[in-house]
C-alpha cells in the first residue's frame, strides 16, 4: 500500500502579524517556519531542523543562548558576549566561498555607545566548523566603517572569505578577520 506524502499545512496571516512575524526574524537568515519554531520553544541543541533554503542540516539553538555558553568557556570573549552591549550577527553552514552579513547602522549606533562591546560575527553557526570573531566597535568606527559603502536602507553588506578569514565590506574595504577570531 502507497503511503501519501505529508504535505506540510499552509497558513495565512494578516498584515499586522506578518509585520509582527518579520520584525522577530534575522534577515537573510530566518524563514517563517524557523521564527514560529525559535518562539515556540520546539528548537533544542539537541534537535536539528532543516534549512529548506540551502538543504543542510543546522542546529535549531537559539544563537544568543549558545554565546552566552560560549562565553563561560572562553577567556577571550569574557565580558563580550551576552551582555546586551554587543551586536550579534550569525550565519549557518552552507556551500558558498563566503559567510555574508549585514549590520544595521541604527542598531550599530546604539550598541556601540559602549566603546568596549563588538560586532560578534559567527560563521557556520551550531557546526564543527564554527568560526567566532569579536570585531571591537572602535576598530570599525576608525578603519573601516568611514571607508565603507553604506546602503540606502542604512545598513553595511560584508562578506567573511572561509578560505581566509578576510573581512570585506562593501566599498572595498579589507581585513584580516584572524586578529579577531575568537573560535
Amino acid at each position: 500500500m502507497l503511503q501519501k506524502a505529508t504535505v506540510p499545512p499552509v497558513i495565512r496571516v494578516d498584515g499586522e502579524v506578518w509585520e509582527w512575524l518579520k520584525s522577530r526574524a534575522t534577515p537573510f537568515e530566518d524563514t517563517p517556519n524557523t521564527v514560529l519554531r525559535r518562539l515556540a520553544g520546539l528548537d533544542t541543541p539537541e534537535r536539528a531542523v532543516r534549512d529548506d533554503r540551502d538543504g543542510l542540516d543546522v542546529p535549531g539553538a537559539d544563537p544568543a543562548k549558545a554565546l552566552i555558553e560560549f562565553k563561560i568557556t572562553s577567556p577571550r570573549l569574557k565580558g563580550l558576549v551576552g551582555d546586551g552591549r554587543n551586536y550579534i550577527v550569525t550565519k549557518r553552514r552552507d556551500k558558498y566561498p563566503h559567510w555574508w552579513f549585514q549590520i544595521y547602522r541604527k542598531k550599530l549606533d546604539r550598541k556601540a555607545r559602549n566603546e568596549n562591546g563588538a560586532v560578534v560575527v559567527v560563521c557556520d553557526y551550531g557546526s564543527p566548523t564554527q568560526k567566532t570573531f569579536a570585531v571591537p566597535y572602535r576598530y570599525l568606527r576608525d578603519k573601516v566603517l568611514p571607508k565603507a559603502h553604506l546602503e540606502p536602507d542604512d545598513r553595511y553588506m560584508f562578506d567573511v572569505v572561509k578560505e581566509k578569514l578576510e573581512f570585506v565590506f562593501r566599498g572595498g574595504v579589507r581585513f584580516d578577520g584572524r586578529q579577531f577570531l575568537v573560535s
